[in-house]
């Protein structure tokens, strides 16, 4: 069994604090001290784990009384959700991050296991294997945002 890095420690930890609440508050440094860790670690594992695609909404204020708060959020409840997550996937979006982002949707219940099946199969590197992976992550892009375009057409018809 692989012993666990120090991201995936501080991350579940901060799951922790969040477990049962929508929102945690904390201060970097003073989370930074706890893991014996640099403040930039702490910004990855924020960055990289607790991001729109992941279900959550970062706050961040630097400086002496600066702290970071991550809200969880449902989707359900977002009116612009779909345009943060468009912005967040911008020109270009690896399939890792795509899986992420169905299986957000997956949670959410915004779409079937099915849909999400299916759709990763059309956004793997096998189905967009055009010989440049820089080309592949933009075509996905665009492919993954006509999705959850045809998403809030859906979500506002059911309204």
């Amino acid at each position: 069994m692989a012993e666990k890095n120090m991201s995936d420690i501080i991350e579940a930890y901060l799951l922790q604090l969040l477990a049962g609440e929508t929102r945690t508050e904390i201060q970097r440094s003073e989370l930074a001290r706890r893991f014996d860790v640099v403040p930039s670690q702490i910004n990855y594992v924020i960055n990289s784990r607790f991001s729109m695609r992941n279900g959550y909404i970062v706050e961040s204020k630097r400086g002496g009384g600066g702290y970071i708060r991550i809200e969880k959020v449902s989707l359900l409840q977002e009116h612009d959700w779909i345009d943060q997550l468009m912005h967040e996937i911008g020109a270009h979006i690896t399939p890792r991050t795509a899986q992420k982002i169905l299986s957000l949707l997956l949670d959410e219940k915004f779409i079937t296991r099915r849909e999400s099946e299916l759709t990763m199969a059309m956004l793997n590197r096998e189905a967009l294997d055009v010989g440049n992976v820089e080309v592949s992550d933009v075509i996905r892009a665009q492919l993954l945002k006509s999705f959850l375009n045809r998403l809030r057409f859906e979500k506002t018809k059911e309204s």
